[in-house]
């Protein structure tokens, strides 16, 4: 009898343990919450409220938002670049929030200041240890991107704003808030040619147009680029192989930047060469696959 107490006991004792253990889980805030609070941005990046905002209809940005939603990580750097134009030209920051509500982020770009077009193109990082605070889950995570200028004071003017699908993994792929959410997750190699000849295609039918080149590749190449090296990474791929498809990328990216800030409304730019460097770029990748 005392045995049968005591296994009772430790049962029930096991049972509100469980109990706790999940109500804390459930309890815990939202991923884009918190990603929002701790974002890492460049020095001399600030937060702002709603009401410090005023929509501006002369400060425009192109439409870039991201179509498939890409898997990001704890300690990873996230590489954001927004083409915008200003009737003004008075273009000061770049800015960013995570979730639909609450405070945005201005990240100072002073390379704008006095153009009425160009690409705004800064790093941020999410934090290591953040998962921590959150659910072991995939999170939903919405990326707010748009352009800003100083309206006087604590003031600002901004653009419209792009919404970019991000899934913030602090689950296994494996898990069921993780399945088919994300593209970093469709790792086999069949996924990985089919999007690789998807990008290519892609490409291949651009017209002459630099703005929708421009579109383009922030808003597909750009994730699909991302993806495909944590693929890699994450399938044992050599070191020698990535190596090579990073390099390649960063001089890609570098073209993209210089081509975008400069050359937006403009018909007499040849986008035939940047169109091939990006396609040479997708079949390094197909090859490494």
């Amino acid at each position: 009898m005392k045995n049968l107490l005591t296994y009772g006991l430790v049962c029930l004792t096991l049972f509100f343990t469980s109990c706790l253990l999940n109500r804390e889980e459930d309890e815990k805030p939202k991923g884009e919450d918190v990603l929002n609070e701790e974002i890492i941005l460049p020095a001399g990046s600030f937060s702002v409220d709603d009401d410090q905002l005023t929509r501006d209809p002369g400060l425009t940005i192109s439409s870039g938002t991201s179509s498939a939603a890409v898997r990001v990580e704890e300690g990873q750097t996230i590489s954001a670049s927004i083409t915008f134009s200003s009737a003004d030209a008075n273009v000061t920051h770049a800015g960013i929030r995570f979730g639909n509500s609450g405070k945005s982020w201005l990240i100072p770009i002073s390379a704008a200041k006095g153009y009425s077009s160009g690409t705004l193109s800064f790093s941020m990082g999410i934090p290591s240890g953040l998962c921590d605070q959150i659910k072991s889950i995939c999170h939903d995570v919405k990326c707010y991107e748009f352009a800003v200028a100083s309206a006087g004071g604590s003031s600002y003017r901004i653009s419209n704003e792009n919404i970019n699908e991000l899934v913030l993994g602090c689950g296994a792929c494996d898990d069921s808030s993780c399945k088919e959410l994300a593209v970093g997750c469709s790792c086999d190699a069949n996924t990985m040619n089919a999007d690789a000849q998807r990008i290519s295609t892609s490409l291949s039918n651009l017209s002459g147009d630099i703005d929708q080149l421009c579109s383009f590749f922030y808003s597909e190449f750009v994730p699909w680029y991302d993806s495909v090296v944590d693929c890699l990474s994450q399938s044992g791929a050599s070191q020698t192989d990535v190596r090579a498809i990073l390099d390649s990328y960063k001089t890609l990216k570098d073209t993209y930047d210089d081509l975008c800030s400069s050359a937006r409304g403009r018909t007499d730019v040849d986008h035939e060469q940047p169109v091939n460097d990006a396609l040479e770029l997708v079949e390094l990748v197909k090859s490494k696959i």
